[in-house]
This record gives structure tokens, sequence and C-alpha cells, in this order.
């Protein structure tokens, strides 16, 4: 293949029955310019599977849930020391951690943070979903891409 590589994507390909799903073999696609199609049976166990062992298998889901409690306590505990920082600069006493005033201010910022986050996200889904940027993972191939590459993937699993 001539050319560089631009980026590389890799596919499973798997039948569905009545039965069971089979994995037939994994197809990459390679960019140079064009669409490159390549047909290798799958190692067994190539893909993570259940162990049995809870935390290995919700590692993920943990380490995300930890680190969004942090930076929310952070959150709460950074913004309450910028409430306590201006009272002492208007000379007022500070206010209890957990006075309804207090807690009022909290859960706006994080309701504000978290309604700018969510915009943006959905901005991000809604933009990717209908603008293409070729050969980008995250843009659709156009109708006419799409066919083709549906052909050559069944031209390699006939042969």
């Amino acid at each position: 293949m001539s050319g560089y590589l631009q980026s590389a994507n890799v596919w499973e390909v798997r039948t569905s029955g009545p039965a069971s799903e089979q994995r037939l073999g994994v197809i990459t696609g390679l960019w140079s310019g064009r669409i490159g199609v390549s047909v290798r049976p799958m190692a067994k166990g190539s893909f993570s599977k259940p162990n049995g062992n809870w935390l290995h298998d919700h590692l993920l889901s943990i380490t995300l849930f930890v680190l969004f409690l942090a930076s929310w306590l952070g959150q709460f505990y950074f913004q309450y020391q910028h409430e306590l920082d201006e009272a002492a600069s208007h000379g007022e006493p500070g206010m209890p951690m957990f006075s309804s005033e207090f807690l009022h201010s909290f859960w706006a910022s994080t309701m504000e943070n978290w309604q700018s986050e969510f915009l943006q996200v959905l901005a991000f889904v809604v933009l990717t979903t209908y603008i293409i940027h070729r050969h980008s993972p995250e843009s659709r191939d156009s109708d006419d891409e799409l066919a083709a590459d549906v052909k050559a993937i069944r031209r390699k699993l006939e042969a």
C-alpha cells in the first residue's frame, strides 16, 4: 500500500442466529487516500470477559465515580473557602458549612456547571451526527462509501 497511514479502524464481525452469536473475525480498515479492507481471524480470548471478580469487572465505573466524587468534594471545599474569604473581606462572620445559604449557593453553582457540561456534550453529539469530517472516526461515511465498504467486506468474507 503506497502513501502514509492516516488512521486505522478495527471492526469485529459477528453473525447472529437464533442460538447465539458467532465471531467470524476482525476487519481492519486503513486509509491512505482510499479504504483497504483485510479480514483476519480472531484469536480465542482476544476480548476481555467477566472473570467473576466483582472489583475487576466494575473497575472503570468505580474509578469514574471516585474521580467524580473527589472533584465534587473539591468544588464544595473550595467554594466554602471562597465564601469564608468573601465574608471576611466584608467584616462579617463566616457562615456554617452546612447552612442553607451556603448549600443553596453550592447547588446553584453545581447545576450551572453540569448544565454547561451537558450542553457541550449534546452539541458535540448533534454536530457529529450531521456534519461530516472525512476520515474522522467521529464522522459517518457517506452512503456510497458505506455501500462500497460493505461490498468489499462481503467479498473478503466469502473468499
